[in-house]
């Protein structure tokens, strides 16, 4: 059923690209010169209402207008809880946008000590969100506001990425490879991804995670830990 509903796809793409006509295209810029437009990360929620993470701090498009919520530095990641929570991270700390008194969205801030300086990674998940910077790895709970903090050793060296796979969290590092933080602690991942490269991305597909290397190499995961690697037919262009 699915490789028919694929091939459906496809023939109505090729379909589409026969067809000559107008195409319908929109550009949506901001026209002021205090909205800066290098944009690190971006996210949207739950009214259609985007948030760019950009050096000015959050920039916001509802559709139609422009609108920048003032942050106490340069903002490097943004992401949305499943509750519909906006955090973001970057050069003083972490924090989150809320609404004041008068209905308008504003940062407050949630970390700002100098520990917490360029942290360039969220990770939402249901009673923990976390915040990476090379050096540290944030871990903040909603509930209870607590924030407990782990930092590299020598072991680890350096954070360059986070993930999450199957309700855990992993660190990927400079040198090192792949860590699980199991107990507050830095494992070494039992996921068969060799040392010597660097886990870039794990983006859920179906009931399994979509790997990607700095060798240019594709895996699938699944959750009985089984990892298969991806031929890719052009992979020299990877």
């Amino acid at each position: 059923m699915r490789l028919r509903t694929l091939l459906f796809g496809l023939f109505l793409s090729v379909s589409s690209y026969a067809q000559t006509g107008n195409y319908f295209l929109s550009h949506f810029s901001p026209d002021e010169e205090r909205f800066n437009i290098m944009c690190f990360d971006i996210v949207q929620d739950d009214r259609g209402v985007f948030y760019f993470a950009t050096q000015a701090g959050v920039l916001q498009f509802d559709g139609r207008n422009w609108d920048v919520i003032p942050t106490s530095g340069a903002i490097y990641s943004i992401a949305r809880s499943d509750e519909g929570q906006i955090y973001v991270a970057g050069s003083e700390g972490f924090g989150k946008v809320i609404r004041d008194e008068f209905g308008m969205e504003v940062y407050q801030p949630l970390y700002t000590q100098q520990s917490a300086e360029y942290i360039f990674q969220i990770i939402t998940l249901p009673d923990h969100i976390y915040f990476l910077s090379d050096r540290n790895l944030f871990d903040y709970s909603p509930a209870s506001g607590e924030i407990k903090i782990q930092t590299s050793t020598d072991q680890t060296g350096l954070f360059v990425a986070l993930h999450e796979m199957f309700g855990k969290i992993y660190v990927s590092t400079e040198q090192n490879g792949l860590f699980e933080i199991e107990a507050e602690k830095f494992t070494p991942s039992t996921i068969g991804i060799s040392d010597s490269t660097t886990l870039i991305f794990a983006l859920k597909y179906d009931d399994q995670y979509l790997l990607g290397t700095d060798d240019n190499r594709i895996y699938t995961y699944s959750e009985n830990q089984s990892i298969k690697e991806i031929s890719l037919q052009d992979s020299v262009y990877a």
